[in-house]
């Protein structure tokens, strides 16, 4: 009698053989699941469908769906806006290359009298742009600088509607050499 195995061991037994795909443990935990009236291959189901249906055994509450929707809503407009941009990014670098655009040294987010506006060559809203331009600005990619009467100021000195952004050139990009010289003096004259 010790050796004969008891009628539920080998039904656990058979349903683990069937599930050749399913790991021991997975088969353990489907069992409890099935046990417990949880019945269902949730392969099958999209994220969305899972819960709803989880809803409606009553395993989940109501607004843990509309939580999650809304989860699922802000991670798609956030992938959306990301897009946007990372397209303004490349047109306004494609701008500031632009070989018919050569002679303008400077640009702004709108057209001025004595600058190009980036919103007229890059597609996207004015703000996504402006974002766009503060990121290439963080990135050395971009120089942004105030324009009063044709004379360059710091941005500090001036205001919204004097804001320029201009390309970067070999000369304003300096090497680790030149930027721990320029350090150095500076400490110097400090003293």
């Amino acid at each position: 009698m010790e050796n004969q195995p008891t009628q539920s061991t080998q039904t656990e037994e058979n349903q683990m053989e069937t599930q050749t795909h399913a790991t021991v443990e997975e088969a353990v935990y489907n069992n409890n699941v099935q046990q417990q009236g949880v019945n269902m291959d949730i392969t099958t189901f999209t994220s969305q469908e899972l819960i709803t249906e989880l809803v409606s055994r009553g395993i989940l509450k109501a607004d843990f769906a509309d939580k999650e929707a809304k989860r699922v809503a802000r991670a798609a407009a956030k992938a959306e806006r990301d897009q946007a941009l990372n397209t303004a990014k490349s047109g306004i670098l494609e701008v500031l290359s632009d070989t018919a655009l050569a002679g303008n040294k400077y640009f702004s987010v709108k057209k001025t009298g004595n600058s190009v506006g980036f919103m007229d060559h890059v597609e996207g809203e004015r703000s996504i742009i402006l974002k766009a331009l503060t990121q290439l600005v963080a990135d050395g990619q971009v120089r942004k600088t105030g324009l009063v009467g044709g004379v360059e100021k710091p941005t500090s000195e001036v205001n919204a509607f004097q804001i320029r952004y201009a390309r970067v050139t070999e000369l304003e990009v300096l090497s680790p050499e030149e930027v721990e010289a320029i350090e150095s003096l500076e400490e110097s004259e400090a003293k």
